[in-house]
């Protein structure tokens, strides 16, 4: 998949495994980026969408306490069992080769670049992860109401956006 928005040319290659009975899967990434904004970057920012599927996520507190949580939200995050959370664990990130040192909060990872990305320059980034796909809720999980196995939306560690605003790095 190539993509683009403007500032960043991002081209993704993946191998997947999926293990459906355990609604798990594990793969690798490559993704080359190309910094096509004024900007030279030195960290770079992965969506890891599936971490909102856990009963300690930003997103289970929020349907927890709001005064009028939102309804689509069924079943409850919170209420999930472990077998039923959902989750993006990255074993390894590389710049280029180089292991990055990296941290996750909630829905996002924060790495620190190897060597900083000037305008122009392009790098490959090579991962490893681990996911689990969650119960149906919204629109992505497996073992739907409905009776559909599996519907995925966000599945695979994905970077954020970047543009003349900086990095959309929200959780």
């Amino acid at each position: 998949t190539v993509a683009s928005d403007g500032t960043l040319r991002v081209a993704y290659t993946m191998d997947v495994r999926m293990d459906a009975p355990q609604t798990t899967f594990s793969g690798t990434q490559r993704l080359v980026l190309t910094n096509d904004s004024p900007d030279t970057l030195r960290h770079v920012f992965y969506h890891l969408y599936f971490n909102a599927f856990d009963q300690r996520s930003q997103m289970a507190e929020r349907n927890r306490h709001l005064p009028d949580p939102d309804r689509r939200v069924v079943p409850k995050i919170f209420n999930y069992t472990p077998e039923q959370t959902g989750y993006h664990r990255v074993q390894r990130l590389t710049q280029n080769g180089t292991p990055l040192t990296f941290e996750v909060y909630d829905t996002m990872l924060k790495a620190t670049l190897a060597r900083p990305i000037p305008p122009g320059g392009t790098a490959t980034f090579d991962m490893a992860f681990n996911s689990r796909v969650p119960l149906q809720t919204r629109r992505s999980g497996a073992n739907s109401a409905e009776g559909i196995d599996f519907s995925m939306t966000q599945w695979y560690p994905k970077l954020a956006m970047y543009d003349a605003r900086g990095w959309h790095a929200d959780p």
